[in-house]
C-alpha cells in the first residue's frame, strides 16, 4: 500500500499541449502527449517527494491524475 499520496492536475491547451500540477510537489510539466506527460510527472515526482522531505528512498509513492475537461457547445 503506498505510503503517500499526491494529486497530478492534468490540462490541455488549445494548441494540444499536455500540462501536469502538483503544488504541494513543486511539479510543473508539459508534453505532447498525455503518455508522455505522465512519465515525466512520474519521474519528477518521485525525485521531489525525497528532495523535499515527503518519502524516503524506497517508499511507495502513489499519484493519482486528475484531469478536468472543459467543453463549449453552441446551443
Amino acid at each position: 500500500m503506498p505510503e503517500h499520496t499526491f494529486i497530478i492536475a492534468v490540462t490541455r491547451d488549445a494548441e494540444g499541449i499536455w500540462s501536469a500540477s502538483c503544488d504541494m510537489l513543486r511539479l510543473y510539466t508539459d508534453a505532447e502527449s498525455y503518455e508522455e506527460l505522465c512519465e515525466i510527472a512520474k519521474d519528477i515526482a518521485t525525485d521531489m517527494a525525497v528532495e523535499l522531505g515527503m518519502a524516503k528512498e524506497g517508499q511507495t509513492v502513489s499519484l493519482h491524475f486528475l484531469q478536468a475537461q472543459n467543453v463549449a457547445l453552441a446551443a
